[in-house]
């Protein structure tokens, strides 16, 4: 990316920089900012009622929503005091956001210095490090008032001050660039989303497909790089932006149609493209193209990593004893030729008032390919199995895993290995079949 990307206040190139001196000089920079736009923010004013009430609050939240348009929102937030914003900001910095869109007499200015004022009360509010949230309603504004530069900054300047990162801090600005053909922003914050470890989805993919429209071999590139990410895509924008590569426009019109696809761009060498809809039968033909797609599937080493990983999480770090003892039942058994996640099963279509474990469910299940003479398998856990079972739908929030390398996989004992039978009084008491 070019200079304007470069983060406010780097070092010059020939200083040897000390990293917790810098790390210092960047929080103090930014406090600064919230100081200075702190500062500029109205003082309270009696018209609000008293100062930081719960009242005043409610009042200007519901002043702002009734607003008819940005004009008379910015007059409502000039007569508010900091203290009854605090709670609504989310609210306020959200309603700035689509009326700055829907804005015609030329208040963009006006609108992001509001919205500057709102952030730095945010951040102060938030001990001084920038909430996530707020900084991408203000790249949103940014991006309406026609200030994606600004808008990288802020997303940068908050990163340095401890922000983590999200996709949707960038995809406003790629998506305002792409629509305006501005490909010198689109290249940086495709830049940034690789230096900041964010993966691009169909929006991020479609926006940059429309900022390099006429650069075909750039438009390649991209589609090559999709091809490894995301090589199922599916939002409508991004397959007529894939279409539109091609030099076919509005291909959603063909579904249905006879035939399904039109010519597309000429290739050197002669030929073109077609660009349409196709079916894939049973045995991977493609009715557009006459050919065999290849099935992918992984490799005997990727399947054992894959096996490896998933039973270290199921260990829980050597925990879980009784996925160990599990693991040893598992493997002295004959191949089944179905498993069925009996918890998945019995709580099927039961997201209802009343709804509660079937067992009769799994039965059903099982009787169905136990006609079919097929070796069935129940996974479920010994909790469903007690007498006094609360049956009922529980929503829990779910324990989140730290992710698992292949590096760390073999601290889980791998199929056929000898283990020690580990004598554990406190074990659930599980008989295997």
């Amino acid at each position: 990316p070019g200079s304007s990307l470069a983060p406010a206040g780097s070092l010059c190139a020939d200083e040897r920089p000390d990293p917790e001196r810098a790390r210092t000089h960047t929080h103090a920079r930014a406090r600064a900012q919230v100081r200075a736009c702190a500062s500029a923010w109205p003082q309270p004013r009696q018209a609000m009622g008293k100062k930081g009430s719960a009242n005043g609050t409610k009042d200007l939240v519901t002043r702002a929503r009734d607003t008819a348009d940005l004009r008379s929102l910015l007059q409502v937030l000039k007569e508010a005091t900091t203290q009854d914003v605090g709670s609504a900001l989310a609210t306020i910095l959200n309603l700035l956001a689509t009326k700055a869109a829907a804005d015609t007499q030329g208040l963009a200015a006006e609108a992001l210095e509001a919205g500057e004022g709102l952030l730095a009360v945010a951040i102060t509010n938030n001990g001084g490090r920038p909430p996530e949230s707020a900084v991408t309603i203000m790249v949103r504004l940014c991006c309406m008032c026609g200030k994606p530069q600004r808008a990288l900054s802020l997303v940068e300047e908050a990163r340095q001050a401890g922000m983590k990162p999200k996709l949707r801090n960038l995809t406003p600005i790629l998506a305002q660039a792409g629509s305006t053909g501005d490909l010198e922003t689109c290249d940086g914050v495709w830049a940034k989303l690789k230096e900041m470890g964010l993966d691009p989805q169909d929006t991020e993919y479609a926006a940059m497909l429309r900022g390099l429209r006429g650069k075909l071999e750039r438009q390649r590139e991209v589609l090559r790089q999709m091809l490894e990410d995301l090589p199922l895509p599916s939002d409508p924008p991004l397959v007529e932006e894939i279409a539109f590569s091609f030099g076919v426009q509005n291909v959603a019109e063909l579904r249905g149609a006879e035939p399904p696809h039109r010519e597309g761009l000429p290739e050197e060498g002669g030929g073109s493209w077609r660009v349409g809809w196709t079916s894939v039968d049973l045995e991977g033909r493609c009715s557009l193209t006459g050919r065999s797609l290849q099935a992918l599937r992984i490799s005997a080493a990727e399947e054992k990593e894959l096996f490896a990983c998933t039973a270290k999480l199921a260990n829980d770090s050597g925990c879980n004893r009784g996925f160990r003892a599990f693991q040893r039942w598992i493997r002295e058994q004959e191949p089944y030729d179905v498993i069925i996640d009996g918890a998945n099963v019995g709580f099927n279509n039961q997201n209802h008032e009343g709804g509660h474990f079937q067992y009769h469910q799994i039965e059903e299940v099982v009787q169905h390919f136990r006609e079919r003479r097929q070796r069935t398998l129940v996974v479920l856990h010994p909790k469903w199995m007690k007498e006094n079972a609360d049956l009922s739908v529980m929503r829990r929030k779910r324990r989140k895993f730290d992710p698992v390398s292949k590096d760390e996989a073999p601290n889980s004992p791998e199929p056929g290995e000898d283990e020690e039978e580990e004598d554990d009084d406190d074990a659930p008491d599980i008989v295997y079949p």
